[in-house]
């Protein structure tokens, strides 16, 4: 996998607040929202090899007693990509310098296709 020399570990995440708010941690329920069409999201930033490791799931579910939700957005800090999952589970996208798109086009264990800017997303059924 490609990776980027002194790139950073803390980022962002934005996490669907559709869960309901049993599910989220009191620190979570006060940090500012994020809203785009038809979604809003809380807006946490975040350890990003905590987020990758489980650390944060199971701080989060110590306190929930409820899973980590998804994030539907993820970047670090610098912002030189970001990854988005939309809750409907038929896309996830990702954004990044043009070398870490070409390495993720020719991964074989992945299902990658590219989109452009100003194109609808491609709908599976």
């Amino acid at each position: 996998m490609l990776q980027r020399s002194g790139s950073p570990t803390e980022g962002y995440a934005l996490l669907w607040d559709g869960w309901g708010e049993d599910a989220f941690p009191q620190s979570v329920l006060r940090t500012p929202r994020v809203v785009v069409p038809n979604r809003e999201y809380y807006l946490c930033r975040v350890s990003l090899p905590d987020l990758v490791s489980g650390a944060l799931e199971d701080s989060w579910q110590a306190e929930t007693n409820h899973p980590t939700p998804l994030p539907a957005f993820i970047w670090p800090s610098d912002r030189s990509w970001c990854i988005t999952k939309d809750i409907d589970p038929h896309w996830a996208g990702i954004g990044g310098q043009r070398e870490l798109i070409d390495h993720l086009l020719t991964e074989p264990s992945l299902d990658v296709v590219t989109a452009e800017k100003n194109e609808n997303l491609p709908f599976y059924r």
